[in-house]
């Protein structure tokens, strides 16, 4: 399959915790070749060094263009109840048209993800999940459902190197695809936080 991840405007990896969701987000910047590569707040920036991707510390809108921006696990960096935070990122989402920017979402929170985003979202790829808990009515269950119409809920699974892909301008249905880890890829990659000496999340 021949898919042009440059074309896509908003990607969402999700997936449970240890589904590859983060080795799957570096794979896809690896695939964009044709802009710089950012990831926003990245726990510990020396890790990224030999990855070809660049750490910035602030979401400024007026600076960012004709790139590649990944915000991993965003409810941390964006909690549903920090306003002036969120209104950065909707007007993020509005730009990334006129801007060129390829955003890329990764999150294990399914809840963070509402109907208000889905509408700004071309491209999901869906990782390992418990298909229980996503919301009735959510994009990325109408999308597991049609590709895995005669299973049971229950019976969802995907490998840590696979994915189901959708895009609704460049596919007509979900696919299956693998994805490689990155040449570069580490455990601490993996597991930035687990390395990081300063990191403090606020629990809400």
């Amino acid at each position: 399959m021949s898919f042009a991840w440059n074309k896509c405007k908003i990607i969402t990896i999700i997936g449970d915790t240890g589904s590859g969701k983060t080795a799957c987000g570096y794979s896809i910047l690896d695939k964009i070749s044709d802009r710089p590569k950012y990831i926003l707040n990245h726990p510990v920036p020396d890790l990224l060094s030999g990855t070809g991707v660049k750490n910035i510390k602030d979401l400024d809108t007026d600076s960012l263009q004709d790139c590649a921006l990944w915000i991993d696990e965003p409810q941390l960096i964006f909690p549903k109840h920090d306003k002036r935070n969120n209104d950065s990122l909707l007007m993020l989402y509005s730009l990334i048209r006129q801007k060129d920017i390829v955003l890329i979402l990764s999150t294990s929170d399914t809840r963070w993800i509402n109907k208000g985003m889905e509408a700004y979202i071309d491209t999901w790829v869906i990782k390992d999940l418990d298909f229980s808990l996503i919301k009735q009515g959510s994009t990325i269950k109408k999308i597991i459902s049609t590709k895995y119409h005669n299973i049971m809920p229950s019976g969802f699974s995907m490998e840590k190197n696979e994915a189901i892909l959708y895009c609704r301008n460049q596919l007509e249905r979900p696919e299956n695809i693998k994805i490689p880890l990155p040449i570069y890829w580490s455990e601490k990659l993996s597991k930035p936080y687990k390395y990081s000496k300063d990191v403090n999340i606020k629990v809400f």
